[in-house]
């Protein structure tokens, strides 16, 4: 097997196991989430890798993230999703998302980039 094929076949098991055990919020949830810490697994400080979608179902991105994903996606300024990347995030209707452990940097890293090779996000 070439490297190349092992990463793609690592990349599509990646994406099916992300698939069948992620949580889903719309962007209306993640919005009006309470920030603070709470019960809300949206406002819980984790790591978490997510993927985004339009009303269609179309992907239109992927990431990862060490906060939560109501600070990542709304409250961290510049670089926040709402405020930098507002092409696709005005269209995304629907986010799955996944809580890793451990808690590693690295490895949300190779995670989100294997989900977005399988995934072929628009953005």
């Amino acid at each position: 097997m070439t490297l190349h094929n092992a990463a793609r076949e690592f990349s599509n098991c990646a994406w099916a196991n992300f698939n069948e055990s992620a949580q889903s919020a719309t962007k209306d949830e993640i919005e009006q989430a309470d920030g603070r810490r709470g019960q809300n697994p949206i406002s819980q400080k984790g790591s978490y890798l997510y993927a985004a979608y339009d009303s269609n179902g179309q992907l239109l991105y992927v990431g990862e993230t060490g906060e939560s994903l109501k600070d990542r996606f709304i409250n961290h300024g510049s670089g926040s999703h709402k405020e930098k990347h507002g092409y696709w995030y005005k269209n995304m209707e629907t986010v799955k998302y996944k809580k890793l452990c451990p808690r590693d940097k690295k490895y949300r890293k190779l995670l989100e980039k294997a989900l977005i090779l399988a995934g072929a996000p628009q953005a």
